[in-house]
Formats: structure tokens, sequence, C-alpha cells
């Protein structure tokens, strides 16, 4: 089952029985369009989302709690990018700080407009796997990401996936870096929305 995401003035609730909210910083906006929330990120004002490290966003893929045939990581999000272009990587989806070699595994928008699902076994060796589409402006996107540990890494931008089938590796690393929505790495602020 799929988490539901209610937001608050100040921060987004995790409304899938994790109960998490995840604090804003430097105060996106909060919107909707008829059901559909999102939240607006101004690159220029460094606005994100993040929520400090915790057992629930450390997926590795090795858990013995779950049965193997469904051990992994899934990411699903929409994304609206209202600018592109004038920063390297633009963080979307991240639990990755190159500091100590604190990386797990993020979701970029690359400067030629691809996006890329990247992950790490030792927080510093990157496997990556990227769309052969791009995004443009003023277009909401689907993009959704899938690891299937020492089988397939798999981004997608709507229908239209890309996998990786060679050199998945069998983990991904426990880092102790912060999830964060909207930038990665400390920085790639995103100019657009999340929902």
């Amino acid at each position: 089952s799929g988490q539901v995401v209610t937001h608050q003035a100040e921060w987004v609730t995790d409304m899938g029985g994790g109960a998490f909210h995840f604090p804003a910083y430097n105060s996106p906006t909060f919107a909707s369009q008829g059901l559909f929330p999102y939240v607006g990120f101004a690159s220029a004002s460094s606005q994100y989302l993040s929520y400090a490290d915790n057992p629930q966003f450390d997926i590795l893929g090795t858990e013995a709690s779950i049965r193997a045939g469904f051990r992994g990581l899934t990411i699903s999000f929409w994304v609206y990018f209202a600018a592109i272009g004038g920063i390297s990587n633009i963080g979307l989806i991240s639990k990755w700080t190159s500091a100590g070699n604190q990386r797990s595994y993020r979701i970029i928008r690359l400067p030629a407009n691809n996006i890329q699902f990247d992950l790490t076994t030792d927080g510093s060796t990157v496997v990556s796997v990227t769309s052969t589409g791009t995004v443009a402006t003023s277009t909401w996107y689907h993009i959704w990401a899938r690891y299937v540990p020492s089988t397939t890494m798999t981004i997608a931008i709507d229908n239209s996936p890309t996998v990786l089938a060679a050199g998945v590796p069998a983990s991904i690393f426990h880092s102790t870096a912060l999830f964060e929505a909207a930038r990665t790495d400390g920085a790639g602020y995103l100019n657009g929305n999340l929902s």
C-alpha cells in the first residue's frame, strides 16, 4: 500500500501509519489543484523538506523481515519544473551526503534534463540508471524508480522506463544522511512542485 501525504503550514505529514512530520525549510508553498496537493519550491530561496536519519528510510534490500522476492526500494512522485537549467544536478528525492561518504540513494534531474536514479553499496561507489527521456518546464511528470537487489534498477518518466540489468548491487548503503525532497547533497534545489 502507498503512503498518503497531507500538508500543514510548515510541514508535510505521512498519513500511511508512519506519522512522520517532514519539516519545511525556508517557507515553500503548500497548495493544491483540486484534490491534488503539492509543495511548491523556489530554488532561489533554498526551499526543501527534510527528515533526520531514521530506520524507516534505511531501505537496504537485505531486510530479513521482508520475503526475498519483495525486498528492494520503490519511490514514486509527481514533479513539475517551473524552471530548469542553471545548476548541475537538481535534487528530487534524496538520502545523500557526500561529506563522510554518507550516500544511500537519490533521484535527480541532470543538466541535460534526464532523470537519474543513483544508489551506493558503500557510500562512495555510485551505480546509476539514467532515463532515455527528458523533462521540460510547465508539465507534470510522474517519476518512479525501482531497485530490485542484484537484479534491476529502473527509472521512469511517466510510462517510459529505462532499466539497468547488469552490475546491480545486492544492497544499499546504510547512511546517516537526511531524507530530503527538493534538494540533494545540501544543494541542487528544485524550482517547481512536488507531490
